[in-house]
Formats: C-alpha cells, sequence, structure tokens
C-alpha cells in the first residue's frame, strides 16, 4: 500500500496534554534504569549548577541527555517495524513510516509517566508501548485501518521477541517457577498496592492450585491501558495485550487468561503452570 505523503495528516499530529508527572523528573529516573550506576553518576554531574564544557548550560546537557536515552530506546525497536511493515507494505512504505513514527514519538514521550526506579521492571515497557503506538498512528496516518496497523504491530513484537535466543527464553521461563520469583513478585504486588504512582500498574500476586496453575496475577490497574486513554488510542491495546502469550510460548509458562481490563473486565487474570500449552483468548 503506498502510504499518504502528506506529513501534516492529523493522525499524525499529537495532542498536547499535561503529563502525568514532571517531565525532568520522569526523564532524570528513566535515565538512571537505562544506564545504571555508571550513567547514574553522569546524571547527577548533568544535573548540577553552571555552564558544561561546550558553553551550554548543565540543564541543556541533562535534557539532551535523557531525550538521546528516549530516542535511543525507538532506535532498538525500529528494525522489528522496518522488517515488519517492509514485509507487508514495501520499502518505500516501511521508509515513510519509520520517518513519520519517529516524529510521533518525540513528541509522544512527553506524556510518558515516572512509575518507579531500577526497582520496578515496567519503566521500559511504558516506553515500548509509546514506541509501538508511535507506529501505529504513523500506519494509520498512511491509510492502514485499525486491524491491518494492530496486526503490524504484533508481527513486530514477535519479530522483537525472535531476536531473543531460545535458551534465554528458556531459563526465563524456568525462572519463572521458583521459590525466589514468588518471593519476589509477592512483594512487588504488595508494594503496587500502595498507588504511589497514578500511571503504575497495581496488582495482587495469586498462588497457585495444585492441578489447575502453578502462579498468577491478577492485575486491577494496567499502566499501558491508563497511558493509552490519556493519548485517546485504547482501541490499540487488543494487539498489545495478545504479546503475552507469544511470550508465554516462547518461555513454555503456560499462560491461561479469560479476562482483561481493556475489554471491560475488573482485572487481567493471568494463570500460568510450567510447560502446559498456551491457549491465546483475546
Amino acid at each position: 500500500m503506498e502510504k499518504n505523503m502528506n506529513r501534516n495528516n492529523p493522525l499524525l499530529k499529537m495532542q498536547e496534554l499535561p503529563a502525568s508527572l514532571e517531565r525532568r523528573t520522569f526523564l532524570r529516573e528513566s535515565v538512571m534504569v537505562t544506564c545504571g550506576i555508571v550513567c547514574c553518576g553522569a546524571v547527577g554531574a548533568l544535573l548540577g549548577c553552571g555552564n558544561g564544557d561546550n558553553g551550554t548550560t548543565r540543564e541543556e546537557q541533562a535534557t539532551q541527555y535523557e531525550r538521546k536515552i528516549l530516542l535511543n530506546n525507538f532506535e532498538e525497536q525500529l528494525p522489528f517495524y522496518n522488517s515488519a511493515v517492509s514485509e507487508n507494505e514495501g520499502g518505500a512504505a516501511a521508509q515513510w513510516v519509520a520517518e513519520n513514527a519517529r516524529a510521533c514519538f518525540e513528541r509522544l514521550m512527553t506524556h510518558i509517566p515516572y512509575v518507579g526506579d531500577a526497582q520496578n521492571p515496567l519503566p521500559k515497557t511504558l516506553i515500548q508501548s509509546v514506541v509501538a503506538l508511535s507506529f501505529y498512528r504513523s500506519l494509520r496516518a498512511g491509510g492502514d485501518e485499525i486491524e491491518q496497523a494492530g496486526n503490524l504491530i504484533v508481527s513486530a513484537a514477535e519479530a522483537g521477541f525472535g531476536a531473543i535466543s531460545e535458551e534465554e527464553h528458556q531459563a526465563q521461563g524456568e525462572y519463572q517457577f521458583t521459590e525466589e520469583w514468588y518471593r519476589m513478585q509477592r512483594f512487588a504486588a504488595e508494594k503496587s498496592q500502595e498507588r504511589f504512582y497514578p500511571g503504575d500498574w497495581v496488582f495482587r500476586f495469586v498462588e497457585g492450585t495444585p492441578g489447575e496453575f502453578d502462579w498468577g496475577w491478577d492485575f486491577l490497574e494496567c499502566g499501558i491501558q491508563k497511558l493509552y486513554r490519556t493519548l485517546h488510542s485504547e482501541e490499540l491495546m487488543p494487539y498489545i495485550c495478545i504479546q503475552d502469550f507469544i511470550v508465554s510460548k516462547l518461555e513454555g509458562t503456560g499462560l491461561r487468561r479469560t479476562k482483561t481490563l481493556a475489554k471491560g473486565d475488573d482485572c487481567c487474570n493471568f494463570r500460568y503452570r510450567k510447560g502446559r500449552e498456551v491457549q491465546i483468548t483475546l
């Protein structure tokens, strides 16, 4: 399909929405999550007072550095989206979609809420969901229907998961049935219920039932759904939710899920059983 080359297409225009938390707070902390101890020291220096060596202020240097971190997340995923779009719609379309998705991401990334530091593994999930939304909006602006654009988002995710070795997937799957994992999830669930960050996930850890499942989650609030609702893009949620089944199949964790917040249920009821065949439901 030849894409609509009008760069002023209204579907590419992001609404100016109030950020859930002050931008600098989120970006400073997301840098810490992404880069670890070494980068923490660098960011700490950047956030000091005075001028940088190149004549810019420390504040300006910090903003540039934080922007680079977020854009690096986009670039990491770009090859998978390019592959999916190119395979289905051709190389020229893929280039157009990527260019406009990057512009969308630069506008959308200011709305990503801060949901915690390195103790919370989910900040990068929010960033990745905004990359997906950026490509989705670009595809829609180019003429794709919701289902076509959504399926391409899923294809890109599958390509990304496929870049991880089978051994890594299996190891991660095995780890999810250890006592250490269960302890971590119980603790994380309790902390999430404090609702310290409005844009975060809230969930319960569910102890296993012999013969039915080994362990589970009940997600009462979803960070991605809340962000997509703010950005008026909840129609993309089913194409995000289905990716949980793709990962479970790769990891051998036997996911079953009969309810989702995205379709109006009271929770997303994840139930895992080691080695069980994954049943995909939406």
